[in-house]
């Protein structure tokens, strides 16, 4: 999570002229990093704009890291109208008490707005597919995982977005993210920040909504087009 805060945070770092060129590659290697988090944070947005839920909406990030998606959007949320819950979920307990407090210190500091709830869970997603049943726990209006099955098989992909499918309320939206096969940026990945990924192509990512009936399914890439985000609404 540190990591992907220097990327949002850009800029140079280091104590010394080879440290800082170093900070800069690596950044500059995980732009998609940022551009990911835009297109979640947009995402976000425009789904609280369309939906008018009375008791309020229910959002989920799975693998949520320091939720810098969250952060900016609260500091914008202040003309709506939607009391929003946030559950945000990581194996890294200092990752979320990072979330926490960065999304916390933002609420603070607004003026006015809408209620803001955050929930930490300290828990990994495979546990989460193995012992809670999401459709329970959750029914939320928007799950989103943009950088999580990067690291997972393919028949984990398949399973989890389809338990993840069925917790979203009608109409709710589920969006996941995969690094895309046969990119230049395979080998600066690999070789220079030493960041192994399971890159897949367009058909792979779509195979995870295979048999959703009825679901509105869309492919796109964010800005820097190397990272895939795959969003599947249902009826």
């Amino acid at each position: 999570y540190l990591v992907m805060d220097h990327i949002y945070d850009g800029g140079p770092r280091g104590d010394t002229p080879f440290g800082q060129l170093a900070h800069t590659l690596g950044i500059q290697i995980g732009q998609f990093v940022e551009k990911r988090k835009e297109f979640v944070r947009q995402a976000i947005t425009e789904m609280v704009a369309q939906c008018e839920a009375p008791n309020g909406m229910l959002i989920a990030s799975l693998g949520c890291g320091p939720a810098k998606e969250i952060v900016e959007f609260s500091q914008s949320y202040v003309s709506g109208t939607q009391a929003l819950t946030f559950i945000l979920v990581d194996q890294d307990s200092d990752a979320l008490r990072h979330a926490g407090h960065s999304i916390s210190e933002t609420l603070r500091k607004r003026q006015d707005g809408p209620p803001i709830d955050i929930q930490l869970r300290h828990q990994s997603v495979m546990r989460l597919m193995r012992e809670v049943n999401p459709s329970e726990m959750l029914q939320a209006d928007m799950i989103y995982s943009a950088g999580l099955f990067d690291y997972f098989g393919d028949r984990t992909c398949r399973v989890l977005s389809r338990r993840l499918y069925d917790a979203l309320r009608p109409g709710g939206i589920l969006i996941l993210g995969n690094m895309k096969a046969n990119t230049d940026m395979v080998l600066p990945l690999e070789l220079v920040a030493d960041w192994s990924l399971t890159y897949r192509t367009a058909e792979n990512v779509l195979s995870w909504a295979d048999g959703l009936e009825g679901a509105e399914i869309s492919l796109r890439t964010e800005a820097t087009g190397y990272d895939y985000l795959l969003s599947v609404r249902k009826p």
